[in-house]
C-alpha cells in the first residue's frame, strides 16, 4: 500500500487488488468531501469506477482493502471519514465492493505476507480472502509448518468463522522456512491454500 498527498487529496494505492491482470491495482483518492475509486487497466493506466460523497470539509479517518464484504474472494474497499465541528463530529462509512460472484471455492492468505519476519511470542493477525458460492456457509482451519511446504503441519486453529481474520500468538518454534496453510470448508467440499514463506525469530 502506498499513500500519497496530492492537491489536498489523500491518494491510496493498493497493489494486487482484484487478483487479475486487468484490475490488479486500485487508486482511492479522498479529499474536499468526496472520494473516487480508479481501477488499473493492466497497461499502467487507470479508469474511474466509483465516487463517494461526504459533507463539505469531511476528512479521512481510515481506509482499508483487506476485507471481503460479499465473500467472493476479492478484497473490498472501506473508507471512514468524519465531518462537523470539533465537539460535534459524525463518522460516515463508505464501501466499494468488487461485485463479481464466486463460482467455486477459493482461498488466499493475505497476511502474514511473503518474507515477513515475525517475533516468537508476539500477537499477529492472520488475514485471508475466501471465495464462497452463494447459499453456502463456510468455516476455516489454519495450520503451521516450520519446514516449508513439506510439513509436518501443526494445527493453529480449527472451526473458525470465515470472517477473514484470526488473532494469532506466534509460537516459539523459530524457523526461516515457515508457511501457513488455510482450509476453507463447506457442506459440499473444501479448498486449501498456502501462505508465502516467512520467518519466526
Amino acid at each position: 500500500v502506498v499513500v500519497v498527498l496530492f492537491g489536498g487529496f489523500v491518494v491510496v494505492y493498493f497493489g494486487g487488488f482484484c487478483c487479475s491482470s486487468v484490475a490488479s491495482a486500485v487508486l482511492v483518492s479522498f479529499g474536499g468531501g468526496s472520494g473516487r475509486v480508479h481501477l488499473g487497466d493492466g497497461t499502467g493506466g487507470f479508469f474511474e469506477v466509483a465516487r463517494m460523497s461526504a459533507a463539505s470539509g469531511g476528512s479521512l479517518i481510515t481506509i482499508g482493502a483487506r476485507r471481503d464484504l460479499d465473500h467472493n474472494g476479492r478484497p473490498d474497499i472501506v473508507v471512514v471519514n468524519n465531518h462537523g465541528t470539533l465537539f460535534n463530529t459524525i463518522n460516515r462509512l463508505h464501501s466499494f465492493a468488487e461485485a463479481s460472484v464466486a463460482k467455486h471455492l477459493s482461498a488466499r492468505i493475505v497476511a502474514p505476507g511473503p518474507n515477513r519476519v515475525l517475533r516468537a511470542g508476539s500477537v499477529r493477525f492472520v488475514d485471508w480472502l475466501a471465495g464462497v458460492p452463494r447459499g453456502l456457509t463456510s468455516s476455516v482451519s489454519l495450520e503451521l509448518s516450520t519446514n516449508g511446504r513439506a510439513g509436518p503441519w501443526v494445527k493453529v486453529a480449527s472451526g473458525l468463522p470465515d470472517n477473514g481474520r484470526y488473532q494469532w500468538v506466534v509460537p516459539t518454534s523459530r524457523s526461516n522456512s515457515c508457511r501457513l496453510r488455510i482450509t476453507v470448508s463447506t457442506a459440499t467440499g473444501s479448498v486449501r491454500a498456502l501462505s508465502g514463506p516467512f520467518r519466526i525469530l
